[in-house]
C-alpha cells in the first residue's frame, strides 16, 4: 500500500500544481454517508488515487488520508502531519499516545513495513486502518488503499494482526467517547459509602493523569497518561452497569438490573472513601487511612507537583514537573521535566504545547515587564509570549481549557486559544 505525504518528492510538481487547481475543493469536504462505512469525502473519493492532497496533507485515497478523515470525522480528533503509515506509531509515542496491542472502537490499527498479518504485503510505506468494532479476539477495520488499489474495504481480523495507536478512542457504550472524557460527567476524585458511579460518569486524580472511567459497557477502568489503559474490572457487555460503594464496606459493580458483576471483597472493613491516586492505584481506605483494596497499578514516579491554584503571578515561576489545575479541576497546564509546556485534559490528553522539549530543566517565568519567558536551565530563552510592556500580571490555566495572561485590568494579552 502506497503511503506517500506532501513531504515527498515523488510527483511534487504535479502535485502542486493540482492544488492551486483544486484548492477551494479540499477545504470544504462532504462524507457521503453517515457513521461507519464508507464515508469518505467528495471531491476525494470519486478522483483517482493521488489526485489530490487533503486537509491534513496526505495524498487522497490512501490510507494515511482515509484514517486522518475517520479521526476528524468520527472520533474529533485532528491528526497532524506523521509521515507515512510506518511512521505513525513512532510518532504517536514520541507525542505522548498509546500504541500497545489492546485494539478499542475508534483506534488507529497499525502496521509497519514488517506487518504481523502474514497473509499479505503491506508494502514498504506500513499500512494503517480504523477500527470499527471490538469483539473479543477479533476487531472490524476499515481501511483505504490495500495492496495499492485505492479503494475502500471493511473486514474482520485476528486482534492480534496489528498494533494499535490510541489518539482519541471512542466509548463502545452509550453517551460518547472517553476521548478528552468525551461528554461523560466528572464526580470528582473520590467516592464515599452511598455513592454511586453511574454509565459514563468517572473520578479523577488530583493531577489529572489517571481516570476512572465507569463505562457505558459496564466496564471500570483505569485510563493514564495518552489513554492507555491500566486496569479494568473486565465486566464489559453489561451496558448500564454502575458501581456502588455500600455502606457496609464493600465495593459492587451492579448490572442494571441490580445483579452484581464484581466485588472487592471487603465487605465489613469499613471502608470510607474510594480513591483515585495520582500514582495510578485505585485503593480503598478506612477512617484510620489503612488501605483495604487496591488495584495494583501504580505506575513509576516521578510525579507532577502541584503548584497550588490555577494561577502564576508576575515574578512567579512554574519550575519543572511542575503544574496548574483549572478551578474546575479539569485541565492542567504541566511545565514538563523535559522542557515543554504542555495543557492537558483528563487521562493527560495533550492538547497544546510550547514544543520546546528536549531541554530539560528548562523553567516557565512570568516577568515584571510583561513577558512569558520559558528559559533552560542555562537560563537561555527557549519560548515566549511576546508581551513584554503589556503588564501582564497573571497567567491563568481556565477552565475552558485556554491559558490566558491577564493585566490587572483583566485583559487578555495573550492566550493559548485552545477553548474546549
Amino acid at each position: 500500500m502506497k503511503t506517500r505525504t506532501v513531504g515527498s518528492t515523488w510527483r511534487c510538481m504535479v502535485v502542486l500544481a493540482m492544488m492551486m487547481v483544486l484548492a477551494g475543493a479540499m477545504t470544504n469536504p462532504q462524507p457521503v454517508s453517515a457513521g461507519s462505512g464508507d464515508n469518505y469525502p467528495e471531491p476525494w473519493r470519486s478522483k483517482p488515487i493521488d489526485f489530490y492532497v487533503d486537509n491534513w496533507g496526505y495524498y487522497s485515497r490512501n490510507c494515511t488520508s482515509w484514517v486522518a478523515w475517520a479521526l476528524h470525522d468520527r472520533n474529533g480528533f485532528t491528526m497532524p502531519r506523521a509521515g507515512h503509515a510506518t511512521n505513525w506509531g513512532v510518532w504517536a509515542q514520541n507525542n505522548g499516545y498509546a500504541v500497545n496491542d489492546t485494539p478499542a472502537v475508534g483506534a488507529v490499527a497499525w502496521w509497519t513495513a514488517y506487518a504481523k498479518d502474514n497473509t499479505w504485503n503491506v508494502g514498504q510505506f506500513g499500512h494503517i486502518a480504523w477500527v470499527s468494532a471490538v469483539n473479543g479476539n477479533t476487531v472490524t477495520v476499515e481501511e483505504y488503499n490495500i495492496s495499492g488499489s485505492g479503494a475502500y474495504r471493511k473486514r474482520d481480523m485476528a486482534a492480534s494482526n496489528a498494533k494499535y495507536i490510541h489518539f482519541k478512542d471512542i466509548n463502545s457504550g452509550s453517551g460518547g467517547g472517553f476521548g478528552g472524557v468525551g461528554n461523560a460527567t466528572y464526580r470528582g476524585s473520590t467516592l464515599t459509602p452511598g455513592q454511586q458511579m453511574e454509565a459514563n460518569q468517572y473520578i479523577l486524580s488530583d493531577d489529572g493523569r489517571f481516570v476512572l472511567m465507569m463505562q457505558g459497557d459496564g466496564n471500570l477502568v483505569i485510563y493514564g497518561p495518552g489513554r492507555r489503559a491500566y486496569w479494568a474490572s473486565n465486566t464489559g457487555g453489561n451496558s448500564g452497569a454502575f458501581l456502588a460503594v455500600q455502606g457496609d464496606g464493600n465495593i459492587v459493580i451492579y448490572t442494571s438490573a441490580y445483579r452484581p458483576i464484581w466485588a472487592s471483597h471487603t465487605y465489613g472493613k469499613g471502608t470510607q472513601r474510594l480513591v483515585m491516586q495520582g500514582d495510578g492505584n485505585l485503593v480503598a481506605y478506612t477512617p484510620a487511612d489503612n488501605p483495604i483494596w487496591a488495584s495494583h497499578s501504580s505506575q513509576a514516579g516521578p510525579y507532577p507537583i502541584y503548584k497550588g491554584g490555577d494561577q502564576i503571578q508576575a515574578g512567579q515561576v512554574l519550575n519543572p514537573n511542575e503544574y496548574l489545575r483549572s478551578g474546575n479541576q479539569l485541565r492542567f497546564a504541566v511545565m514538563q521535566d523535559d522542557g515543554n509546556l504542555v495543557l492537558y485534559e483528563p487521562g493527560y490528553m495533550p492538547y497544546w504545547a510550547s514544543n520546546t522539549g528536549g531541554n530539560s530543566g528548562a523553567f516557565l517565568a512570568v516577568q515584571g515587564d510583561g513577558n512569558i519567558v520559558i528559559y533552560t536551565s542555562a537560563y537561555r530563552p527557549i519560548w515566549a509570549s511576546h508581551t513584554y510592556g503589556k503588564g501582564t500580571q497573571r497567567l491563568v490555566m481556565q477552565g475552558d481549557g485556554n491559558l490566558v495572561a491577564y493585566t490587572p485590568g483583566e485583559l487578555a494579552v495573550w492566550a493559548s486559544n485552545t477553548v474546549r
